[in-house]
């Protein structure tokens, strides 16, 4: 019988994984972007699928099989507080999402909320549809699922951490870290991976169309900038304060106390979360994302300029 991957091997196994894939990447996608007038429509599909196999291959190598959704799931929440974790963290994720808009840092992500786009919605879903799939197999199937074992919560926060730096963009990280948070969160709470990849499926899906030619599919243009920043502090406010009204009788209920638990156990476990978060393949992969993301934000600067 195998001996168990310890903290510290489960995360630099999976940060070596992430260099083979990128070294595979750069490989294989200029090969098939040649390939790409000859592959016509199929050359979205094949481009993430090649991503997911040379992801899946030193997974397998590094770190064995993904552990199976009874080994994953930990006790969910109430479905009432398990919602209002969920709509906080999509307010979160939304208003982050604004708050880069309107300082304009979004437009150096070249992802800008007002981009205009000529592609139907269905090229948008097509690319999605694959594109998030080798996202949630590697970082929730198999990172967040390895973790648990040791700390749900540090499962949750390395996981959103090594995805918000593979995204390689200072501004982008942001929502990314968030998003794998929320990620993270559901997966662990309900033990299925659908529930993770439909959420992300859908949220780049939406991002994506936000501000371009299909708002216009909505009469009265509802989704600009001041009506959806109301509505993601709502979305973080409203289920905060009927937690804090459902908690006065049943103290679990409250959402604030829950982050004071958090923050506690945290504090306990700091050793974990520090061997964790430390290891010299963590430490390698926080230079690299800061200084390529410096370097990328700098040549936007001056391109801007």
């Amino acid at each position: 019988m195998k001996k168990a991957l310890s903290l510290e091997q489960t995360v630099n196994r999976f940060l070596l994984c992430v260099a083979v894939w990128i070294f595979l990447q750069s490989i294989i996608t200029p090969r098939l972007t040649a390939l790409a007038p000859m592959l016509s429509a199929l050359y979205v599909p094949v481009l993430q699928l090649t991503r997911l196999v040379s992801f899946l291959i030193p997974l397998r190598l590094f770190l064995g099989k993904p552990p199976k959704s009874a080994e994953i799931r930990r006790p969910a929440p109430s479905k009432g507080t398990f919602a209002g974790w969920l709509l906080v963290g999509l307010g979160i994720y939304l208003l982050i999402h604004l708050l880069l808009e309107v300082s304009g840092l979004n437009a150096l992500t070249g992802q800008s909320f007002r981009q205009t786009v000529s592609e139907p919605i269905a090229a948008y879903a097509w690319l999605f549809l694959f594109a998030v799939l080798w996202e949630e197999v590697a970082f929730r199937r198999y990172l967040c699922g390895r973790l648990v074992r040791y700390d749900p919560q540090l499962a949750v926060l390395v996981s959103a951490l090594v995805f918000a730096m593979l995204h390689g963009d200072l501004v982008r990280s942001v929502h990314s870290f968030v998003f794998g948070l929320l990620a993270g969160f559901l997966y662990l709470a309900t033990g299925r991976f659908l529930c993770p990849y439909l959420l992300h499926f859908f949220a780049n899906l939406f991002w994506n169309l936000y501000f371009t030619p299909y708002h216009a599919l909505f009469p009265g243009k509802p989704y600009d900038l001041c009506a959806m920043a109301l509505l993601s502090v709502g979305l973080i406010v409203l289920p905060i304060l009927i937690s804090e009204y459902a908690g006065r009788n049943r103290p679990g209920l409250s959402m604030l106390t829950q982050c004071r638990q958090a923050l506690r156990h945290m504090a306990l476990e700091n050793a974990k979360f520090r061997a964790a978060l430390t290891t010299p393949g963590m430490i390698l992969a926080y230079t690299i994302f800061l200084l390529g993301g410096l370097l990328l934000l700098s040549t936007r600067i001056l391109q801007f300029h």
